[in-house]
């Protein structure tokens, strides 16, 4: 049943690739069309016509696709990368310290598998395995704990600070 779905979504995903493929030709062959008109409209007759058609399309083509990043990276970074894990929101004490983490596994054995992002961006960090007793859990969302992250850790102590008593 797994493999039937898997073939499925590979199948889905093929046409989408080749339907937006043929749609981007067909809006390549227009805009060409389109340019090679005005070219023609303008009466240079030369090769430089052609050239400067095609420097047009390039830079039209390389402008869209820079736009498209610019979307997919803006949206990427709006529903958050870290949200999608099922995790939760701990401190962890590691090299001397504690630090904000999120708790991604723990281990029938007792070791427990932690993301420590790094300080502002939160989709980039690293991941260490630790005793139980190196973490405390903290009533904190993971995407809220995203934001305390990127501003560079301002918040935080709204939720730490019960759990450190004053000896």
């Amino acid at each position: 049943m797994a493999r039937l779905r898997q073939f499925v979504q590979l199948t889905i995903i093929t046409v989408a690739v080749l339907l937006v493929a043929v749609l981007f030709s067909r809006a390549f062959v227009t805009l060409y069309r389109l340019l090679q008109q005005i070219v023609e409209d303008l009466r240079i007759g030369t090769w430089l016509d052609y050239t400067l058609v095609a420097i047009l399309i390039i830079g039209i083509l390389v402008l869209a696709g820079f736009i498209a990043g610019l979307l997919f990276v803006s949206k990427s970074e709006k529903s958050g990368l870290i949200s999608s894990v099922d995790s939760q929101s701990v401190l962890v004490y590691i090299n001397g310290g504690w630090q904000p983490a999120l708790l991604i596994e723990r281990d029938i054995a007792g070791a427990n598998v932690v993301y420590v992002p790094h300080v502002p961006n939160a989709h980039t960090g690293a991941i260490y395995i630790v005793e139980p007793f190196q973490i405390t859990p903290l009533n904190i969302p993971a995407h809220e704990m995203q934001t305390i992250i990127g501003q560079g850790g301002r918040g935080l102590s709204e939720h730490t600070g019960q759990l450190f008593d004053a000896g």
